[in-house]
């Protein structure tokens, strides 16, 4: 498949330049941010506490980010290797489809969200087949597309078929906004639609995670299943800081999640259900920046070929766009695909976009060599392109407070390879136990918690951290100290306000506890919890102090 060569027929030679430059770099930012992110991988791979459920999601993320891009370079034409590449995702979301309809698994989420992203990759084949007239490639792909979609509303996953459906308008706008035979006018529509009516929508989406009460206005028009992600996406932030730079470790959430934020010492959610948080808490701060980096890239080069390409090209644009569509809003409502096996779907969609953005890359033995006044200009162009995810990283390490916030990581990273490596139940009943038998292990990551608060104060997650080990080792007012500081700092944590609030009902302000207590869930026995803590190592006095400010607590919620 070629490109129209009258689209270059009509620049001038120094606009045919620029254009080459552009991609490069756009090529050269793709490569760049995958780099980044592999690297990212690694790091949070290494951060892990359980390295052997790492390994496997890191080996299963690096084979699909470098077999997206073996494809990109494929000796074969590139509608062969699309047609190739959408028959195989196709022939996936059927046999993906056929699972979830005969098997009926409990938690069909994970599939149903992989179905959301091959299909639209999926029609590929069938844009092969036709414009082959190979008939049994196009039956085939047909066939497959239909169980697929019969397996996307199998799975109940509303979230999912409501992506690929916004997906699909997205795409068909663009398709139609980029055609050149479309009246300028309604070009020009169809992109302040577009790009107006996103802002809109993710201003809304962002007030509705960081204010409450926004929040909860519109939470009433939603599923509660969706509506209650709100509040897991605020609770689950503070993990970012905490492990600000390596993440927490791949495969890692659930534990970390429940011991660290939900305060339950047992798991009960495998993730955020929120692609970018999620990758936030594994990979840290830089792995969300390569993610996003990867999904600008990619969809600027299918951008590209979109405007350039001929019409059979434009088709396959379309359908690649879907699916990177697919994966940004899914991605804001769930993250079960990024965390499970099905990883290697999440990035099937780069390789599409990479081999479009081979193909609308212009070929300079056809339109001849780049001028030289451009030459140096396009090396320092690239060049700063692949530079530029190492020097976003750099930055990162010189903002104020960033030699604070990598102690606290590394604290962090230690404390929770002490922590959850020892914690197996039925062996252990609760956390407590195990700070206090690895009370010395756990020094040296307490003394950089302290190391990184006489450096910068400030430091929310050394202050909670802290505090929470304290409160463990029965040192109460040291705990009090720095739990009252990190709730003062940043009093929206849920840790902050249910922790604070059991040192207030140690010290007999009950009222105070009951408030604190009030503003939280403790729908998973949070508050049970601590209490048969204190019973089992026989301090009934503050067993006692705990249960009366938990009955104050009752009282107030019942009121309200």
């Amino acid at each position: 498949m070629e490109l129209e060569t009258g689209y270059f027929d009509d620049l001038y030679t120094p606009q045919r330049d620029l254009a080459l430059l552009v991609d490069r770099i756009v090529r050269a930012l793709t490569l760049g941010f995958a780099g980044l992110f592999l690297l990212t991988a690694a790091v949070s791979t290494w951060a892990a506490y359980d390295r052997a459920a790492a390994y496997g999601q890191f080996l299963l993320m690096a084979m699909s980010v470098l077999v997206c891009f073996a494809v990109a370079w494929y000796a074969l034409p590139a509608e062969t290797v699309l047609g190739i590449l959408g028959l195989i995702c196709a022939i996936a979301a059927a046999a993906i489809a056929t699972g979830v309809v005969l098997l009926q698994p409990t938690n069909a989420g994970v599939q149903g969200g992989s179905l959301a992203i091959l299909l639209p990759l999926g029609a590929s084949a069938l844009l092969w087949g036709w414009s082959r007239q190979a008939r049994t490639v196009t039956a085939a792909s047909g066939l497959a597309l239909v169980a697929g979609c019969v397996g996307l509303v199998a799975s109940d996953e509303r979230s999912a078929v409501a992506a690929l459906a916004a997906a699909c308008v997205i795409a068909t706008v663009l398709y139609w906004a980029t055609d050149a035979g479309t009246p300028v006018w309604l070009r020009g529509v169809l992109w302040a639609s577009l790009l107006l009516g996103s802002l809109a929508v993710m201003t809304v989406y962002l007030a509705a995670i960081f204010s409450p009460s926004f929040g909860a206005v519109i939470a009433r028009y939603l599923p509660v299943s969706v509506a209650d992600r709100f509040q897991v996406w605020r609770d689950a932030l503070p993990l970012i800081d905490d492990y600000h730079y390596t993440g927490s470790g791949l495969a890692s959430t659930e534990l970390v999640y429940s011991s660290y934020v939900a305060l339950t010492h047992v798991p009960f959610l495998r993730h955020v259900h929120n692609l970018f948080v999620q990758i936030g808490i594994e990979q840290g701060v830089v792995g969300v920046i390569a993610f996003v980096g990867m999904l600008l890239a990619s969809g600027w080069g299918v951008l590209i070929t979109l405007v350039r390409g001929n019409a059979t090209a434009r088709l396959y644009c379309t359908v690649t766009l879907a699916a990177l569509a697919v994966l940004v809003i899914h991605g804001l409502f769930d993250a079960e695909v990024y965390a499970s096996h099905y990883v290697v779907v999440l990035f099937a969609p780069f390789g599409f976009a990479w081999v479009l953005q081979q193909m609308g890359s212009i070929d300079e033995t056809r339109f001849g060599p780049v001028a030289p006044l451009w030459r140096p200009y396009g090396q320092l162009a690239v060049i700063a392109a692949v530079l530029l995810p190492v020097g976003v990283t750099a930055f990162l390490f010189v903002l104020p407070g960033a030699k604070a916030a990598m102690r606290v990581n590394l604290a962090a990273v230690e404390q929770t390879r002490i922590e959850l490596i020892t914690y197996t139940r039925p062996g252990w009943s609760f956390q407590d136990q195990v700070r206090r038998a690895k009370a010395a292990e756990l020094e040296p990551a307490l003394s950089l918690y302290r190391l990184s608060l006489s450096e910068d104060p400030a430091n929310v997650a050394a202050s909670r951290r802290l505090g929470q080990v304290e409160l463990s080792l029965g040192q109460y007012d040291s705990a009090f100290t720095h739990l009252s500081t990190a709730y003062r700092l940043a009093p929206e944590q849920r840790v902050n306000r249910q922790l604070l609030g059991e040192l207030y009902a140690l010290r007999n302000d009950d009222r105070t506890a009951a408030q604190l207590w009030s503003t939280i869930d403790t729908g998973q026995m949070q508050l049970d919890l601590r209490l048969w803590w204190y019973q089992a190592i026989d301090d009934q006095e503050r067993a006692d102090k705990l249960s009366q400010a938990m009955r104050l607590r009752q009282e107030l919620v019942g009121g309200q």
